[in-house]
């Protein structure tokens, strides 16, 4: 296992670069993705830097999730990114004039995966703070209310998401048979960026009201990460309110949690392969895609699958050197995609999530690990995550899954997920 002076030499890391991506706006504080490439409060990458602050500074982690939810919608969901002043040229270009950020700075269109409540919760069980979970809650009911009612798009009990970029794994090989790209040509990129405007552009045209971009059929996606998160995060609203003494309301959450891993069992999983896979909507059809990748054993996250699913989820492809498990864990696509990138490669364009290992996904496995009893294998992700992690010194935005080499962002906030990945191997078993 790592030993106690890399354990602190993380952790220093770690408070550098969270110190580094903390802003000031006003009354608000806000933490940054890395403080110079992405100039905005993203959602998910927000919610688990707080989660992380929460072990050096209990009280601006909390701070944290009023900025966020401070731009929440009255129908309660929460803005992808919100820019709290004004971006550089090139992103103005990309979020304004493309019609994707409203003139107060919220995205119009694009949520993110419901990190927000299960890492509310996490920060709570830190601090034992229980006048922020108080002042919190309406928030983060308001939010999975939302995901709950409003995000059943294609009325069969999971969440759906309506662009590329609302999955948090922006140009997954997932959504090129969605879209129609061949993202393995080197204008994949380029691609993908036309398609996107397209469907913002008709999504316009019909007020950006979600029943009438359900009846478009443009891109109707029902997202193992985002169904996994949003699982996770009704159980962490239960288990809020399971805090605050009201048994009625916690039921109901820890139901619905129970329902949507029900439904993502019955709908996703395919037991030929083992493993859960997305389904979409195209040409008026609900597909299975056949693409996996790593937000296909996600429904570990969620600690609410089978048993036998979740061991075969571990055996067959989280442990599998011909699939997932690489030496520096654990690729994001499969290695034996042709689509796979290990990192950046200057032919190929930067596209985002064809490769490579992302600390963040990481720590869900782990977590996942953890919660069905694969403790050792837990560790030893850990242990592998930290050590790439330390041998390129720096909390990188993703890292190359063969030689380690960092990609991205250079001081990115949500890799320092690898501190907590270390504090949930050193407690003791339950």
């Amino acid at each position: 296992m790592i030993t106690r002076g890399e354990h602190q030499r993380v952790e220093s890391m770690a408070r550098e670069v969270l110190h580094a991506t903390d802003r000031a706006y006003g009354e608000h504080r806000v933490f940054l993705p890395d403080g110079k490439k992405y100039p905005f409060q993203c959602y998910w990458d927000s919610a688990f830097q707080a989660l992380v602050a929460a072990r050096f500074w209990p009280e601006r982690a909390e701070r944290e999730f009023f900025s966020l939810y401070s731009k929440q919608y009255g129908n309660g969901r929460l803005p992808h990114l919100v820019c709290w002043e004004r971006p550089g040229p090139a992103w103005r270009a990309i979020c304004y004039r493309g019609g994707w950020v409203g003139p107060d700075g919220r995205a119009i269109l694009s949520t993110q995966p419901s990190a927000g409540p299960f890492c509310a919760l996490e920060v709570y069980r830190r601090t034992g703070n229980r006048a922020f979970l108080e002042k919190i809650i309406p928030f983060l009911t308001a939010e999975m209310e939302y995901v709950w009612k409003r995000r059943d798009l294609l009325g069969q009990g999971l969440t759906s998401i309506i662009n590329c970029m609302e999955s948090g794994t922006d140009e997954s090989p997932v959504y090129d048979e969605v879209m129609g790209v061949r993202g393995e040509r080197p204008l994949g990129l380029l691609a993908y960026g036309l398609k996107l405007a397209a469907e913002t552009r008709e999504y316009r045209k019909v007020d950006n009201d979600l029943e009438r971009i359900r009846d478009l059929g443009i891109f109707i996606v029902e997202d193992l990460c985002n169904n996994s998160l949003a699982c996770r995060s009704l159980r962490a609203v239960g288990e809020i309110y399971g805090e605050l003494g009201d048994e009625g309301r916690a039921r109901e959450f820890k139901d619905r949690a129970l329902g949507l891993a029900a439904r993502m069992e019955e709908l996703c999983w395919d037991d030929g392969e083992g493993i859960f896979l997305t389904r979409y909507e195209k040409d008026g059809d609900i597909r299975k895609s056949r693409t996996p990748t790593l937000s296909s054993v996600l429904p570990l996250f969620t600690g609410l699958i089978s048993k036998e699913k979740a061991a075969r989820l571990v055996e067959e492809h989280v442990l599998n050197e011909g699939e997932f498990q690489t030496p520096n864990p654990l690729s994001f696509v499969s290695v034996a995609d042709p689509r796979e990138r290990p990192g950046w490669r200057p032919w190929s364009l930067p596209m985002l999530w064809r490769g490579g290992t992302w600390v963040n996904m990481n720590w869900m496995v782990a977590v996942g690990l953890l919660e069905y009893g694969y403790r050792e294998e837990a560790e030893v992700l850990t242990r592998r995550t930290v050590e790439m992690i330390l041998h390129e010194g720096a909390f990188r935005e993703f890292f190359d899954s063969r030689t380690g080499r960092g990609y991205g962002g250079k001081a990115y906030g949500w890799s320092t997920l690898a501190v907590d990945m270390l504090d949930r191997c050193r407690r003791e078993p339950a």
